[in-house]
């Protein structure tokens, strides 16, 4: 029952964020279009922004489960997670427009910080790299796709998903490899390859 009550609360909420923004929607509209009480609400939830913040965590953790990052590519979550927004556009701006550029930013940020690590240690190869080093290309690869993602979602979704995943995952083929030498070469007192 308890299942069946949270899905029909998501299952309500997202029926009114195609409809309208998040700052519009309130807890009244959503235990009446249900047929619950208010205190069965707050039972599950905060207030609306909880809601939001669980039923955008479910989603996404579906989409990793589905998507583990022991065999699948970073390329392959942030196409799913892309996709998922693509086709729920209307809710996915109401929601951004309501919690704004950095909240989404740290939502892509994350996400990449779970899979980059791994498929850049594993890209390494016969290299020396510390962890530290691992860490600092993850996060800078993180930033620079979680601020083209958050950009995307900014400048309206106009682009296709897995076609800008894909051209810039082909934009960006080499860096980091590049970035791994470097730091081979860094950690054994070596120069450097320099890049604009």
């Amino acid at each position: 029952m308890a299942k069946f009550t949270k899905q029909a609360i998501y299952d309500s909420f997202l029926r009114f964020l195609n409809e309208k923004p998040l700052d519009q929607i309130t807890v009244k509209d959503i235990v009446d279009d249900c047929g619950i009480n208010r205190k069965t609400f707050y039972y599950y939830f905060q207030d609306i922004y909880a809601l939001t913040d669980d039923m955008f965590k479910t989603y996404w953790d579906e989409i990793k489960r589905s998507l583990p990052p022991e065999s699948h590519s970073w390329q392959e979550i942030l196409k799913a997670i892309a996709e998922y927004l693509y086709d729920n556009r209307k809710i996915a701006l109401h929601v951004y427009q309501t919690f704004g550029y950095e909240k989404m930013e740290k939502l892509f940020y994350d996400t990449c910080m779970e899979y980059l690590p791994g498929f850049i240690r594993e890209s390494a190869g016969d290299l020396t790299i510390n962890d530290e080093d691992i860490a600092l290309i993850a996060t800078y690869a993180s930033i620079s796709i979680s601020g083209m993602l958050t950009r995307w979602l900014d400048d309206r979704m106009k682009t296709i998903p897995a076609e800008m995943i894909e051209r810039f995952s082909q934009i960006m083929k080499g860096t980091s490899r590049l970035a791994l030498e470097n730091a081979d070469r860094l950690s054994r007192g070596g120069i450097l390859t320099h890049t604009c």
